[in-house]
């Protein structure tokens, strides 16, 4: 039975009361956020005081993180663990800082395979291989494999058309190259830049054989692939794998992003 025509007014009526209370609440949260944004109002000169601070202490805590085998990537490694995690280190914490950061590569152990794989789908059943390898505790097949895997990642990255052109050489022109990048990709950025710019430094990853600045234990590049380093093979050493490519990978991404953004504008 069709409802009658009290029965239509009062539904309208009714309609119309919730839609006057509704607007009275909007109202009512629009003036309570207004009340907020004065109460607690934001200096954005200590903000812009803070975020410099950060960016001037950044370069060095990057490096502590890197003489201990460890790499930053805007992918996977949050801003804010930066300067707790190189601070434990640099107060004698070095057990307790790889132990947090262990814990945050198995954390993102899966999407870092899965970036990868997506990124490079030509290098992903090496790269499934390599992971595999990893999880299995066959470390001694994972790590180099990641290794050389990295190399041809920054290779690709940076630059494709450069013979030879390696990512931990310290050549002038292969420098210059990943200076060229980085100037074009991440000049502006606020902390990508400094992030980048870690690569061009010494670092026991990319340092040669003999260096002073080698730590036993930790990862170098051209020892474990050449064959000189025998004993690498610990879980550590692989999730230290994991971080460093995830970290050169990191420079596509970026690179990636400013393509869209030209596109875009």
């Amino acid at each position: 039975m069709s409802p009658s025509f009290a029965e239509i007014a009062k539904g309208i009526q009714a309609i119309r009361e919730q839609m006057v209370k509704s607007l009275a609440e909007i109202a009512k949260h629009q003036k309570e956020f207004a009340q907020h944004q004065q109460s607690f109002g934001i200096d954005w000169s200590k903000v812009r005081q803070g975020m410099l601070q950060f960016k001037a202490g950044l370069p060095q805590q990057l490096k502590t993180l890197a003489d201990n085998g460890w790499f930053v990537s805007g992918n996977h490694t949050p801003l804010a663990v930066i300067f707790p995690l190189a601070n434990m280190f640099q107060s004698g914490h070095a057990e307790q800082a790889n132990q947090h950061i262990c814990a945050l590569v198995k954390e993102h152990l899966q999407s870092t395979e899965d970036m990868l794989a997506d990124d490079f789908p030509h290098r992903a059943g090496i790269l499934k291989k390599a992971f595999g390898a990893l999880r299995a505790r066959d470390y001694e097949l994972s790590i180099p494999v990641m290794l050389a895997q990295a190399d041809g990642i920054g290779r690709e990255i940076i630059a494709a058309k450069i013979p030879k052109f390696s990512l931990t050489s310290k050549q002038e022109k292969f420098k210059n190259a990943i200076k060229d990048f980085i100037s074009n990709n991440a000049g502006g950025a606020l902390y990508t830049s400094d992030i980048f710019e870690l690569i061009l430094a010494d670092i026991p990853l990319n340092v040669s054989e003999g260096n002073a600045m080698l730590k036993p234990g930790v990862l170098n590049r051209n020892a474990i692939l050449h064959g000189a380093d025998t004993g690498y093979a610990s879980e550590l050493n692989a999730l230290r794998a994991v971080s460093w490519i995830d970290y050169v990978s990191y420079f596509g991404s970026v690179a990636h992003l400013r393509i869209i953004a030209t596109h875009r504008s």
